[in-house]
């Protein structure tokens, strides 16, 4: 959002220098950099919430969303094998289903009947199935096709539809890298963190204090909780719940980092880290700022400006 900002300010400079007869109001609105960065912003949110469906409404949408997170009942959504000790993949709102569509397109919404159906119309996935893959790039059949020609048009599973194929439906001898297990083996599970305590797993909560600060978006966000939650389950494991402030199983901040299996999870857990550490600073002013109005909570008047002042500084 910001280089975006500072493009279109350099652009606009540039016309305007150019052309002196640009309006100053038109430069104002190109140069309004809180405006893009808000504009952008609202749209990304907007597209995590919507997914590729249309419809419900996004004000529908956000309801539901708050409604979740004051009930803590978000789906940590995962694909895993019994095997597995640590889930092998989780899910965020743009990773794909068998239909093609992502998991914010579906009903993530439903989280007592967990039965989250595509929304996208015409769409009749009955509920999200996740397909290995990376980027753009997906597990195929044993066939050598694609998992996409093994739906038909309205999203259901069906046999091979490439010309001449005669598979009879998607399967693969693929072996996760996680646990080792087949693919056959695995399956996508919808858990609450209620449900997930009482499993003994570790509910993280999203990096950043970003689940606080954006109530809206945490319900929408699977099995994802931070960085390291795009790493798979071998490569995550030694980071669940080792950051002090903001996940679910508390440490001390001055626990040393565990060791990291690939350069990839040791650079998401460094930012992980970071992350936290700032979430920390930020609470600490937050708090720092509520001593600083308040005098003791208790009688809830308005410190003078004096006082504030030497509250800040960590006086009586």
């Amino acid at each position: 959002a910001g280089r975006a900002a500072g493009h279109l300010q350099r652009c606009s400079l540039a016309c305007y220098s150019s052309d002196p007869s640009m309006p100053l109001a038109l430069e104002a609105a190109l140069i309004d950099r809180k405006t893009v960065t808000a504009s952008i912003d609202a749209c990304y949110e907007a597209n995590l919430l919507m997914g590729q469906a249309t419809s419900p409404s996004l004000e529908e949408l956000t309801k539901r969303a708050l409604k979740i997170k004051a009930n803590n009942d978000r789906l940590y959504v995962h694909w895993t094998s019994p095997a597995a000790t640590v889930e092998c993949q989780a899910i965020g709102p743009s990773t794909r289903c068998f239909c093609t569509h992502s998991w914010s397109s579906h009903a993530w919404y439903e989280t007592a009947s967990k039965a989250c159906r595509c929304r996208v119309e015409g769409c009749r996935c009955s509920c999200f199935s996740y397909v290995p893959g990376r980027g753009s790039t997906h597990l195929k059949c044993s066939c050598k096709h694609e998992h996409h020609v093994h739906r038909a048009s309205d999203g259901r599973p069906t046999r091979c539809t490439y010309p001449n194929c005669d598979c009879e439906g998607f399967h693969s001898s693929w072996r996760c890298g996680s646990c080792g297990e087949g693919y056959d083996s695995h399956i996508t599970i919808f858990e609450t963190a209620r449900e997930r305590a009482l499993a003994g797993k570790v509910s993280e909560k999203n990096i950043g204090g970003w689940s606080e600060e954006k109530p809206h978006l945490d319900a929408v966000c699977g099995g994802v909780a931070n960085m390291t939650s795009l790493l798979s389950g071998v490569e995550r494991a030694p980071f669940m719940g080792t950051l002090p402030h903001t996940d679910g199983a508390a440490g001390s901040s001055s626990d040393p980092m565990p060791a990291a299996l690939s350069s990839t999870a040791s650079t998401f857990a460094n930012y992980d880290r970071k992350a936290d550490a700032h979430v920390a600073r930020l609470r600490k002013m937050k708090e720092m700022s509520a001593n600083a109005r308040f005098a003791g909570g208790a009688g809830g008047q308005r410190l003078r400006s004096g006082e504030a002042a030497g509250a800040l500084q960590g006086g009586g």
